[in-house]
């Protein structure tokens, strides 16, 4: 199947999955497309979370390297 897309012969589809396996989930396209938009959100949110930990390690590190610097410049003279 080329870019995943279409059904091969067996009938399956590029999500690897059978077209009952498909109505199996239930739900309108509108719900689904909810939980697509659900799962979405979820991956922003822990995305921005990772960002603002990665930012909030970035400023420690600065302020330690700040107050190394400046220990070691008070020793020196």
């Amino acid at each position: 199947m080329i870019g995943g897309k279409g059904k091969d012969s067996c009938g399956k589809s590029g999500t690897g999955e059978t077209p009952q396996e498909r109505k199996r989930r239930g739900g309108s396209p509108a719900a689904r497309g909810k939980r697509s938009l659900a799962r979405k959100s979820t991956a922003v949110s822990q995305a921005i979370h990772t960002n603002s930990f990665i930012q909030s390690i970035h400023e420690k590190v600065c302020q330690l390297s700040e107050e190394s610097t400046l220990s070691f410049l008070q020793k020196s003279f």
